[in-house]
């Protein structure tokens, strides 16, 4: 199969009208070399017309399921997205800063990519060497992350092979379906919902390639390394509860 790379972006609601900017940035920056589709899962048409968009019918939930329930929108659509060799996921507010190249994130070693979390990707603190992140502790959710956890990842930025992908996404869906008949934490979720489902897999299940937070880069921050993928600051564009179509 040739490189086939498949952008998975979720925009229910008024996270539609980050798309278009999306698009651009990823089309001008990301792997530009490489064909890519953007798979776009919204309730909303995407205001973009192009051979390279394909728009997949998403129902807008209630936050924090339309994060939560990712997996389950994937596998959904697995007849879609299987058109491509390779998959990554990006968080809406996500934009790229310079020219990537594909090998950046896919080495033909690992088929996973997983991002570190900036929040804790460089803290000296004593108390973040032992506790690396704000991994998932009751044993009880299946996002639990075990004894000794050993990198944090963000949930915003991650992807692999799509067989890989694809087998990831089934894991994480059960293991949700689990918790939320469990109704684990009082909730029937994982304290940080999907990011402790990802980095249960990846810290216990199956260790991937390593993104460092150049990647992840949130918007105002002032790190030691490069910005090559900026975080958009929500509150610029909103703010969270705006954007999640809640209201006071």
């Amino acid at each position: 199969m040739t490189t086939h790379l498949g952008i998975l972006f979720i925009g229910t609601g008024k996270y539609i009208s980050l798309f278009e900017d999306f698009h651009k940035s990823f089309s001008n920056h990301f792997c530009r070399d490489i064909r890519k589709t953007f798979f776009v899962f919204s309730d909303s048409v995407p205001h973009v017309d192009g051979s390279d968009v394909h728009h997949l019918p998403t129902p807008k939930e209630p936050w924090p399921l339309p994060t939560l329930n990712r997996f389950d929108y994937f596998l959904q659509n697995a007849h879609a997205i299987s058109s491509c060799s390779h998959l990554i996921f990006a968080n809406s507010n996500l934009r790229p800063l310079v020219d990537m190249d594909f090998d950046e994130f896919f080495d033909g070693k690992n088929d996973l990519f997983g991002t570190r979390h900036p929040g804790f990707a460089f803290s000296a603190r004593r108390w973040y060497q032992k506790n690396p992140g704000t991994f998932e502790t009751n044993k009880k959710s299946t996002a639990y992350a075990g004894r000794n956890p050993k990198i944090y990842f963000a949930g915003g930025l991650n992807g692999g092979t799509t067989e890989a992908w694809l087998r990831l996404s089934g894991y994480l869906s059960d293991n949700i379906r689990l918790d939320k008949a469990n109704n684990v934490n009082g909730n029937g979720w994982a304290i940080w919902h999907d990011e402790s489902q990802i980095n249960h897999y990846f810290n216990c299940r199956k260790s991937p390639r390593i993104l460092g937070p150049e990647y992840l880069y949130p918007e105002g921050w002032h790190l030691p390394v490069d910005k090559k993928i900026i975080i958009l600051d929500k509150s610029k564009l909103g703010g969270h509860n705006h954007l999640r179509g809640i209201t006071a």
